[in-house]
């Protein structure tokens, strides 16, 4: 067996030693999302939100998986989880908008993925200057020649 074959086997390990960890399914569940087993990605996401409801990437798990298998309204109330938890989640504004559209809910959706976008671009804003703050320079270029 390769490293990554192993790996969901070493977190099904994880869950049977210790159940009432929800990072445990939460892993297990992304990497069954990454290999195509979307059903037994989403029991292991629902396993992590029996623990610890609060877990939003296992949502935002669930809503991916629900918004492929085009069970639309059951992605959305995923998303309306994380939403509840994490107001400012880009990500989740922006699969919502998706989802709103394939409903047919157009105006909404457009409302969800501008809001997304607006998001973006303040969080990208906001780094911009973070990094770029005051300028220091470098010491090897402030000494004077000897």
């Amino acid at each position: 067996m390769n490293d990554a074959a192993e790996e969901p086997e070493r977190f099904r390990n994880f869950v049977a030693v210790e159940p009432d960890v929800p990072f445990s399914y939460e892993q297990l569940g992304s990497l069954e999302t990454t290999v195509g087993n979307e059903n037994d990605a989403a029991k292991n996401y629902r396993g992590a939100l029996k623990v610890d409801p609060r877990m939003i990437s296992a949502h935002m798990g669930l809503a991916k998986i629900e918004e492929h298998q085009r069970n639309y309204a059951a992605a959305l109330s995923e998303l309306d989880q994380v939403i509840r938890f994490e107001v400012g989640n880009a990500s989740a504004h922006y699969l919502r908008g998706q989802v709103l559209m394939r409903m047919g809910r157009e105006k909404e959706g457009r409302a969800e993925l501008a809001l997304a976008a607006k998001m973006l671009n303040e969080q990208r804003a906001a780094r911009h200057k973070e990094l770029e703050g005051e300028t220091v320079p470098s010491p090897e270029l402030a000494r004077e020649p000897e």
